[in-house]
């Protein structure tokens, strides 16, 4: 249930953005232009383009990436404040659902709960574990003992941030075979899905 919320707000939210840029745009043809107009595009604008940026140019999202939308997000909502009146506050609720929903996108897609363990612990040796590639062979983590490895844990072909983050490991293969170093990425989708990201890839990693 929980996955199924968060699936219709990753979609619902950026359409939502668009469709208070759009309006907005529109309200300037017929209102002269006010403090709440430019907060609502300044807020709607940023939210399009930080999807646009991760659906279209795999940009891998990092904390130090997010803050200016953060930023830009907050003046919008400020300068909407700002504008704010008791007779007709629908521009200052309109932006306050785009500043939740940001706050909801960062805490629902940034934050893991239940993460501690006794055994993932750093200095600690990588406990044994057995999974299966991508043909559905069973494959132990002990064959990879003996020289570096990086294990990927991604959710699927499906997760946008999953792709740009391997695809920023891909641009760094050759630096990575000349140091040896094997890049084992495991994931929990169906082998059929992992087979066809596996044929993306143009150099040689193992899926799991």
């Amino acid at each position: 249930m929980k996955n199924i919320l968060k699936s219709l707000f990753i979609a619902l939210f950026p359409i939502f953005a668009m469709w208070v840029f759009v309006s907005t745009l529109v309200n300037f043809k017929t209102e002269s232009i006010a403090l709440h107009s430019i907060g609502n595009l300044l807020s709607s604008a940023t939210i399009l383009f930080f999807f646009l940026k991760i659906f279209i140019k795999s940009t891998a999202r990092t904390s130090d990436y997010l803050a200016p939308y953060t930023i830009s997000i907050g003046i919008g909502f400020a300068l909407n404040w700002i504008y704010f009146n008791a007779e007709n506050n629908t521009f200052l609720d309109v932006n306050s659902t785009l500043l939740i929903g940001w706050f909801l996108y960062l805490f629902w897609y940034s934050t893991f709960s239940s993460r501690k363990s006794k055994e993932l612990i750093v200095g600690n040796k990588l406990p044994e574990f057995n999974v299966e590639d991508a043909s559905g062979n069973t494959v132990s983590s002990t064959n990879f003992l003996g020289k570096p490895a990086i294990y990927l844990f991604y959710r699927g072909n499906w997760c946008p941030l999953c792709m740009a983050q391997i695809k920023e490991v891909v641009q760094q293969y050759k630096e990575l075979e000349k140091r040896n170093v094997t890049m084992v990425l495991i994931s929990s989708q169906p082998h059929k899905f992992t087979k066809v990201w596996q044929k993306n890839i143009k150099c040689l990693f193992n899926f799991w």
